[in-house]
């Protein structure tokens, strides 16, 4: 997607504390423009899933987890066999999670359960999302389900045995 890739090239210039006061001021404006044009296009086409997804992954490079969390969901109610709007969900409850197993223990429940959620949602749709499987995994060993970790990291291995990509 064009406006994404512009997207992301404004974020990196914004970033460099290189420019001047004009040129981040343009930058910024560029940013406003690429926020309209997905929100025209919800306008013109409110179940426009694509569009709610790309309008989330704009709130995401902005931080706005709550907006991006509503858009998401929005997508869903459109197209809920999209396993990559419920894997960025996921991911999106996995970034609230403290990484650390002992944090965790203390982490609200519901935002765990969300994680999982959207995580065996996004399996279900493509088992053979490697991403899916290791967060999976990662989540199942930090809250203490070792079996079910074991369970997607052999899936990982079978993959990696097959000449797919592996993970990283």
């Amino acid at each position: 997607d064009q406006a994404d890739i512009r997207f992301k090239r404004i974020q990196s210039q914004l970033t460099e504390n290189k420019l001047s006061t004009k040129a981040q001021a343009k930058l910024k404006s560029e940013l406003a423009d690429i926020q309209l044009s997905y929100e025209n296009a919800i306008d013109k086409d409110n179940l426009n899933a694509a569009a709610y997804t790309q309008l989330a992954k704009f709130y995401l490079y902005q931080a706005d987890a709550t907006a991006a969390i509503d858009n998401l969901n929005k997508a869903l109610k459109i197209n809920p066999r999209d396993a990559d709007t419920q894997l960025t969900l996921a991911k999106i409850y996995l970034d609230m999670l403290p990484h650390s197993q002992i944090a965790l223990a203390k982490a609200p429940e519901a935002d765990i359960d969300k994680a999982l959620k959207y995580l065996r949602n996004s399996i279900l749709l493509n088992p053979y999302s490697l991403e899916a499987n290791y967060q999976m995994a990662d989540l199942e060993y930090k809250i203490g389900n070792i079996d079910l970790a074991y369970k997607h990291i052999k899936r990982l291995m079978k993959f990696c045995e097959t000449g797919s990509r592996c993970v990283d």
